[in-house]
């Protein structure tokens, strides 16, 4: 299950390129519903994200944007991939 949060793009819009996600709507965000996924993928950096939150919930990140180390917050060891 595939899913994303994000409060500036509440929902995607028609595109040629992804027309399957057309109508998919960002999660509502909660640390439980956070909790849920296996992985976590940091793909924007914005400051609206609850990042502590994140960190509370999620098992495993990958941080495309060095969101955490910027915002100098701690990991669990094994918690946090740098991409």
């Amino acid at each position: 299950e595939v899913a994303y949060y994000d409060p500036h793009v509440p929902v995607i819009g028609p595109t040629r390129e992804h027309a399957r996600w057309t109508g998919t709507k960002s999660m509502v965000w909660s640390e439980e519903e956070v909790a849920k996924f296996d992985c976590v993928l940091i793909a924007t950096n914005h400051a609206a994200f609850d990042l502590p939150s994140l960190l509370r919930a999620a098992d495993l990140i990958v941080d495309t944007r060095n969101a955490i180390a910027k915002a100098e917050l701690e990991t669990k060891e094994g918690q946090l991939v740098k991409a």
